[in-house]
């Protein structure tokens, strides 16, 4: 899944000026009240099957584009289940063996 492409996609649909939305725009303060903020969160959760975590539900936590595109990531890729490593317990039993 493109995830810049989806988020680019959703933003617009919630955002006044959306012509202009790129993946480093930063939002306005006319851009996105609290309303489009929470139906951004809920169309953001349902299309990459994510929860965002309560204290993350916070407009200042998001001022531009970037900072939900690293949370999705985040949330997708957490750094314990990235799939080229292996926990360093099963590193430990691979060298006894």
């Amino acid at each position: 899944m493109d995830i810049e492409f989806s988020l680019l996609t959703i933003i617009k649909q919630h955002i006044k000026c959306n012509d202009k939305i790129d993946i480093n725009y930063k939002f306005g303060k006319d851009d996105v009240d609290s309303i489009s903020f929470i139906n951004i969160v809920i169309d953001i959760e349902k299309t990459f099957n994510i929860d965002f975590e309560d204290d993350m539900l916070l407009m200042e936590l998001f001022p531009d584009v970037l900072s939900f595109e690293a949370y999705i990531r985040k949330l997708l890729y957490p750094r314990d289940s990235e799939p080229h490593k292996k926990p360093i317990g099963a590193l430990a039993y691979e060298s006894e063996g």
